[in-house]
C-alpha cells in the first residue's frame, strides 16, 4: 500500500478517540451516512514525546471547500467520498465534523458492516499546518 500522505511536505495524521457512527434523525440511525469528528478543538492531543498539540477553533476556516476525500486507513486506493459530491465537512464549536453518504460499492458496503459492528470506532485526518504557535508551559498537564 502506497502512503500518500508521506509524499506532502509536512503532512501529519492524528487519530481521534472520538467516535465514528451513523447519522440518526428521527431517533433512527441512517446505516448509509457515517459522521464523526475529525478534529476537536482545545484539547491537548496525546504527549508527542515532551510536547501537547492543541487545535484552535476556526482552524479549518480556510479549508472547508478544499478538494478533501474521505478514505480509509488513508488510501487513495480506497476512496469512500469526496468533498462537496458525497462528503460534507462543517465546523461547530467543538470541532471539525464530517458527513459521508456511502456510495454503494464493496467498500462501503463493508465499512457499513464494521462501523455498526462497532469495529471501526474512531477517525483519523491528514492535515498539514498553515500556521502555529508554541508556548512553553510549567506543569502542564499529562494527557
Amino acid at each position: 500500500m502506497k502512503d500518500y500522505i508521506k509524499n506532502i511536505n509536512d503532512a501529519e495524521r492524528r487519530f481521534l478517540t472520538e467516535p465514528v457512527g451513523f447519522e440518526v434523525r428521527d431517533d433512527k440511525e441512517d446505516e448509509n451516512v457515517i459522521e464523526g469528528y475529525a478534529a476537536v478543538f482545545n484539547n491537548d492531543s496525546e504527549d508527542f514525546g515532551g510536547w501537547h498539540e492543541r487545535i484552535a477553533p476556526g482552524a479549518f476556516d480556510d479549508v472547508l471547500n478544499d478538494d478533501s476525500v474521505t478514505l480509509f486507513n488513508h488510501d487513495m486506493n480506497l476512496v469512500l467520498g469526496r468533498n462537496k459530491v458525497n462528503t460534507t465537512l462543517t465546523q461547530d464549536k467543538r470541532g471539525l465534523k464530517y458527513r459521508t453518504v456511502l456510495p454503494d460499492t464493496t467498500l462501503a458496503r463493508d465499512i457499513r458492516t464494521l462501523v455498526k459492528d462497532k469495529i471501526i470506532h474512531q477517525s483519523s485526518f491528514a492535515f498539514t499546518v498553515a500556521e502555529q504557535k508554541w508556548e512553553h508551559r510549567e506543569n502542564a498537564p499529562s494527557v
